[in-house]
């Protein structure tokens, strides 16, 4: 089941599924949510942007990122 969004093109769309398959199905999504935030922290993304982008508060992304 995905999500309809009109904002996304094709290499986007590729993009969040491929996410999605490489940490969500393993992992369960609470732990793909922190592997994630995680790996976006290490290629430059701001905290601010990840808790946006994974729908969380900015204080769970710091705990994440502090571990």
């Amino acid at each position: 089941a995905y999500e309809i969004s009109c904002s996304l093109v094709g290499s986007e769309m590729c993009i969040r599924d491929r996410i999605f398959t490489t940490y969500v199905l393993p992992q369960g999504v609470s732990t793909a949510k922190s592997i994630l935030a995680r790996d976006l922290a290490k290629n430059g993304v701001k905290g601010i942007d990840i808790a946006s982008l994974l729908q969380v508060s900015p204080s769970t992304v710091s705990r994440w990122l502090n571990k």
